[in-house]
């Protein structure tokens, strides 16, 4: 079954001569199965031949309005240390730069979202033996999302999962600096370094 949204990344081991006919069988197959919005990855130059297949990839999306190209041969181009020695079977590095790559253009296209950050980037000042309240902000990312420290934050405070900072701060007056880390739900995250104030 396929979702209404579809990366293609395929072609190294098809017949040049067949690959614009190919791409078509694909697209109609990916229309009856509702299929809404397709996208196409460019075929890392190595061989001569990936060129007009290349070509062929442009000139389908010229004529079918729901597929749109994504150059991962220029975005290669210049990471050999990306690549097996064959420069087509990908490495570690290799295989997360076009996830990133593919990620990045969803983005753009407004498919998929952006990961989280920590927006909070300002603690209210807190009073020493008093009660404390203060809740941490992400941006982007996918709710619910999750907090935690990453060290300890000053004696008697506490951080909830949810994103709250709450307690009584039984420590002397002065600065306090400890990091947060948020995650959300699609599973990206982000860390952050606050400073806590306490005063009298």
């Amino acid at each position: 079954k396929l979702g209404p949204n579809v990366v293609v990344a395929v072609g190294y081991n098809d017949f040049e001569d067949q690959y614009a006919t190919n791409i078509e069988t694909a697209l109609s197959a990916f229309k009856a199965a509702g299929v809404k919005r397709v996208w196409w990855l460019t075929l890392r130059a190595a061989h001569h031949g990936y060129v007009s297949m290349n070509a062929d990839i442009v000139a389908a999306a010229q004529n079918h309005p729901e597929m749109e190209v994504i150059d991962w041969n220029v975005y290669s181009r210049d990471h050999p240390d990306w690549f097996q020695a064959d420069g087509l079977h990908l490495l570690a590095a290799g295989s997360e730069a076009m996830a990133g790559l593919i990620h990045q253009q969803l983005i753009t296209d407004g498919i998929a979202v952006k990961p989280v950050t920590v927006a909070t980037s300002v603690l209210p000042n807190a009073h020493r033996d008093r009660p404390y309240l203060a809740t941490l902000v992400p941006a982007n990312g996918l709710a619910p999302f999750s907090w935690s420290l990453l060290e300890r934050a000053p004696k008697g405070l506490h951080l909830l999962a949810g994103g709250t900072i709450t307690g009584k701060p039984h420590v002397a007056p002065g600065r306090y600096a400890f990091n947060v880390l948020v995650k959300d739900s699609a599973g990206s995250r982000a860390t952050r370094r606050l400073t806590l104030r306490v005063q009298p």
